[in-house]
């Protein structure tokens, strides 16, 4: 009938539209394919003889393999041969003619080149995440190694670890550092739940054995979150995997922190791979971070009392100085020696003269201002920089104290 041809030319207008909008996209949602299956039985049909729309069904299968997962492609294609057998059923009860041998012959090949091509569109897929995966890591440890402080290496770290986590349900990402003060996470990135923010403490005596262990001896460790069914249960933790997976940030000296991400299914194992590296890149460079700020400490800090040494003493003498004249006001400096600190190296020993040395280097330190700088010259000579000094008065005071 002409009516069915008209409508079979307008669904086959829809389906190319259809098709190119999700060639754009890069996917189809589900709730289409009843749709374009069903386009697929009207063409077959309106054809008088579905035989001859056969080139349709191999040109749909071919295309629509390359998206989706291999059981949606198996299903469209088993979808699109049920569909082309109901057209070969019931092209004849509308004038047509259709010859179920012809059928039986072409059905065999079908879901061969359906399956092949998704094979070819998976093993393509894989390529390109894995070379996205190289530029992600490749790029993050050239900015590791130029980063110079540890909140900028955590920062990128975390953006990173959602990158590769990219099409994962409900990824997140978090890190955290160990420090003299304790461990803290330092970056959260994603969707993370309310209690994993940047700077809250974490005690790592309250995790569990398990979890203690592989951190302490630099595996990976993984963990399956409680179900919504038992709310009350706890975390399983395993060396296999998990939802949850953390990574410590080790080198051979130290331990640094750890790498935590979290999905809503299982982490795959590439992406797995690639996360240990990035642990190890980051792992390098909070250590490289960490020498850094212990060289600088060691230039411009004196390492018995801790304050200011004779460079950065000058230094911001100079800053100071500068800021004086631009902003009209005065600064002083205060030189300070001990008296026969000789005598108590000879007759206490040098152990009683550096605990005398620390003891004054906490007085000045209570003297001064946040703006002030006390430091050290060397030996037991100590100074005390005072910026906005109004008045020699002002100077005189604090001298005093």
């Amino acid at each position: 009938p002409v009516g069915l041809r008209i409508g079979a030319m307008v669904l086959l207008c829809w389906l190319l539209w259809w098709w190119l909008a999700g060639y754009r996209r890069g996917s189809f949602p589900v709730a289409a394919e009843p749709v374009e299956v069903g386009c697929f039985m009207v063409a077959g049909i309106a054809a008088g003889d579905p035989y001859k729309a056969f080139g349709l069904l191999y040109a749909g299968v071919i295309f629509r393999a390359l998206y989706g997962t291999r059981r949606r492609a198996l299903v469209f294609i088993a979808a699109a041969l049920a569909a082309f057998f109901g057209a070969f059923l019931f092209a004849p009860l509308l004038g047509g003619s259709a010859k179920l041998s012809q059928f039986a012959q072409q059905v065999p090949g079908v879901p061969v080149i359906g399956v092949l091509a998704h094979l070819i569109a998976a093993a393509s897929t894989s390529q390109e995440r894995a070379s996205a995966r190289e530029r992600i890591l490749s790029r993050v440890g050239t900015s590791l190694a130029m980063a110079t402080g540890r909140p900028a290496i955590c920062d990128q770290a975390v953006q990173a670890a959602r990158e590769l986590l990219d099409g994962l349900q409900g990824a997140w990402a978090a890190v955290s550092t160990i420090d003299a003060h304790g461990q803290t996470i330092a970056a959260v990135a994603g969707d993370a739940p309310a209690d994993i923010v940047a700077g809250r403490r974490i005690d790592p005596s309250a995790m569990p054995a398990v979890l203690q262990a592989a951190i302490r001896d630099g595996r990976p460790v993984y963990a399956e979150p409680p179900t919504d069914t038992q709310p009350g249960a706890t975390r399983e933790f395993s060396l296999s995997g998990g939802r949850s997976m953390l990574l410590p940030l080790r080198t051979q000296e130290q331990l640094l922190g750890a790498l935590v991400v979290t999905t809503d299914n299982a982490v795959p194992s590439e992406v797995k791979d690639a996360l240990e590296v990035l642990a190890s890149q980051v792992a390098l460079g909070l250590a490289n971070a960490a020498l850094t700020e212990d060289l600088r400490h060691r230039a411009f800090y004196d390492g018995l009392t801790g304050l200011a040494n004779r460079a950065l003493l000058l230094d911001r003498a100079d800053h100071a100085i500068t800021r004086a004249r631009r902003e009209g006001h005065h600064i002083a400096l205060l030189l300070i020696d001990l008296d026969k600190f000789k005598q108590v190296n000879d007759t206490f020993g040098h152990a009683a003269g550096d605990r005398l040395l620390v003891a004054v280097a906490e007085r000045l330190r209570s003297c001064a201002r946040g703006s002030d700088t006390p430091a050290r010259l060397g030996g037991d000579e100590f100074a005390l920089l005072l910026e906005a000094i109004d008045t020699p008065e002002g100077a005189s005071a604090v001298a005093a104290r």
